[in-house]
């Protein structure tokens, strides 16, 4: 009976030990999973793209909505997205330069720092939305103000890919948190977290 009683107090402990593991590391569980693969949510096609603000830190517009180019240190990535000589909306970084498609006339009603390209007929264009397989817990968060706090937390990614029929490849990763509550569900996938969310990657391949 006492070894029955023991083993039951040592599997709870253990459980109670993997259990609050999992609340106050599972950010950092759910990040080292997210290397390995992310379940896809949707695919959509890019026909049009506009950059609104300075040539650093600047904001992305797509039909579905606004990316930041700001990344995780609240500080611009390192890129440059800016005009060309030829009339071309240009993205630079690592000192590779990616043409995004030839500037299209700006309507009345955008501000002149927006610039609007469209792909060319033979680019490869899409942005692809993407969660963690893993959630954390957050039995601990409290909002003071709404009285309202998520039970569970996951990140959520948006990918960019566009191709060229020369090879050339830009690929554009933003990371932000998901929230769920218990009455409305998983929320929209765009609240941020200094340190960890933001754009996180911006390669571009010859």
């Amino acid at each position: 009976m006492r070894r029955v009683l023991l083993r039951a107090i040592l599997i709870a402990i253990c459980l109670g030990a993997v259990g609050l593991a999992w609340i106050f590391g599972g950010r950092r569980l759910t990040l080292f999973v997210d290397r390995f693969g992310t379940a896809e949510i949707e695919r959509i096609p890019v026909t049009q793209l506009g950059y609104n603000g300075a040539e650093m830190g600047g904001l992305i517009l797509l039909a579905t909505g606004m990316l930041d180019t700001t990344g995780p240190d609240d500080h611009p990535f390192p890129l440059r997205i800016a005009p060309d000589a030829n009339n071309k909306l240009v993205l630079t970084t690592s000192g590779i330069s990616f043409p995004l498609g030839e500037l299209v006339p700006a309507s009345s009603q955008e501000p002149a720092s927006t610039f609007t390209v469209r792909p060319n007929k033979e680019d490869e264009v899409s942005l692809t939305v993407r969660r963690s397989f893993v959630s954390w817990p957050t039995p601990f968060e409290f909002n003071f103000m709404t009285g309202h706090s998520p039970s569970w937390k996951r990140h959520r990614y948006y990918e960019l890919i566009w191709k060229k029929r020369s090879g050339a490849q830009l690929q554009m990763v933003w990371r932000f948190e998901q929230y769920f509550y218990s009455t409305d569900g998983w929320t929209g996938g765009d609240m941020t977290r200094e340190g960890s969310t933001g754009l996180i990657k911006a390669e571009i391949k010859p």
